[in-house]
């Protein structure tokens, strides 16, 4: 049964390797979770984690047509929450942060796609912040992570290609930082999070991190956040990234 005074967090994009690390997370540091998925009931670990934290943990269907009935549909444990983590950022065909099939260089470009990569990982997320606005308004010390990618650091580029990634998330860290000035009236920090280089799969390079250790950083980088650093790009360390 979940403790009533345990931290209520949703995650938006829990069918990414780092959205449903988070959720995994989350739970295990006894927070009440929602989960935001396209099909959970179909997934083995969502489940599977549900049996393991009875009460705990809340299965929402994604709708990115319409995430106002996404979040009108939350359930009553969730009416007021906490955290809002929005982890869904992705290229255009699906697969997380950083591979990316498309759009890598200049010769190689596809509107269609590019234009889809801005729809995903910029439109979509600012709808669904307007969505939760109201139960994140509800919580306490409410705080709001939007993860992107560094490549979306202008200042940390120094090299070229990657632009299906690279300026969809430029755009992410703008909106971040718009949203920290419009939802300070409400009381709700915002943070952009640079996760880094993670691996998507077990072979992955050995240098990069792997994602309980990029959305746990992330995790406690929230957790200490204050009002003063709203608006504000960090990466799994806490260490502030020019953007």
């Amino acid at each position: 049964m979940a403790d009533p005074h345990a931290a209520r967090t949703v995650i938006l994009g829990a069918d990414t390797p780092l959205g449903i690390t988070f959720v995994r997370l989350a739970l295990a540091r006894g927070d009440v979770v929602g989960a935001v998925h396209p099909a959970p009931a179909r997934v083995p670990l969502l489940r599977d984690l549900g049996a393991e934290h009875p009460g705990r943990l809340h299965l929402l269907r994604d709708d990115p047509a319409d995430p106002e009935a996404v979040a009108a549909a939350r359930p009553d444990a969730l009416r007021a929450i906490d955290r809002l983590v929005w982890a869904g950022f992705r290229d255009t065909v699906g697969a997380a942060v950083p591979g990316t099939p498309q759009n890598h260089r200049l010769d190689a470009l596809d509107p269609v796609t590019l234009l889809e990569s801005f729809r995903a990982n910029a439109v979509q997320p600012l709808l669904a912040v307007r969505a939760w606005r109201p139960a994140l308004r509800a919580g306490h010390a409410p705080r709001l992570l939007l993860v992107g990618t560094w490549l979306g650091s202008i200042a940390l580029r120094h090299d070229g290609g990657q632009y299906g990634l690279a300026a969809p998330g430029a755009a992410l860290h703008a909106i971040a930082r718009a949203l920290a000035h419009e939802l300070d009236t409400d009381g709700i920090t915002v943070l952009a999070g640079n996760p880094g280089s993670f691996k998507t799969a077990l072979h992955g390079p050995a240098f990069q991190l792997t994602p309980e250790e990029a959305a746990g950083g992330l995790l406690a980088v929230v957790e200490g956040a204050t009002p003063a650093g709203s608006g504000t790009l960090r990466d799994w360390k806490g260490r502030e990234t020019p953007w």
